[in-house]
């Protein structure tokens, strides 16, 4: 017979809030629930005006070192955002020549075809809408594809939960937080 096996302690976990089992089970266990983020599983079709010379393109090597400057506040480091160019999941959207953000694709296994979409507005141009129009050419494509996008954003950040929802995404479910004291 084998020794059971050993698991780490942790304090913290995350679940859906439609896991119900799950925050129920935490909170027999004096675990602290709590919002963490707001998740977009719908999106109803919306009509956006795009600025003139607006377009989303698959990022390509030299754009390599903008996307870090860019997102330098949202991806974790250049290794993750040089893995994001190789795996062709990193998208560059500009208005007429300028960089004005950036995007990224996940396809995420499964039944669904559900595809996870990040954006991230250059600042200096964030607050004029771009977000919402680079989120949602991103959007169409992956529909036009055949896949289901979906997004997250942190529960404080509302700019990004604005433009998503004039993208047309629907916030239904959250992201909970589950803290256990030490």
């Amino acid at each position: 017979m084998r020794e059971p096996k050993t698991l780490r302690p942790f304090d913290t976990a995350l679940c859906k809030s439609f896991d119900l089992a799950l925050p129920k089970a935490a909170k027999s266990l004096s675990g602290v629930v709590s919002e963490a983020a707001f998740l977009f599983r719908k999106r109803n079709q919306v009509s956006l005006t795009t600025p003139e010379g607006f377009r989303v393109v698959k990022a390509t090597p030299r754009d390599l070192e903008d996307a870090c400057k860019v997102g330098c506040d949202f991806f974790s480091s250049g290794e993750e955002v040089e893995h994001l160019l190789q795996s062709e999941d990193l998208w560059i959207a500009r208005c007429r020549s300028e960089i004005v953000g950036c995007n990224v694709t996940y396809a995420l296994e499964g039944p669904f075809n559900a595809v996870d979409v990040g954006i991230v507005v250059r600042k200096g141009r964030r607050n004029e809408g771009f977000g919402t129009v680079i989120v949602s050419a991103q959007s169409d494509a992956v529909e036009h594809i055949g896949g289901v996008p979906i997004c997250g954003c942190a529960k404080g950040n509302i700019a990004s939960k604005t433009a998503l929802e004039r993208a047309g995404f629907v916030s239904e479910h959250r992201l909970l937080r589950i803290e256990f004291p030490a």
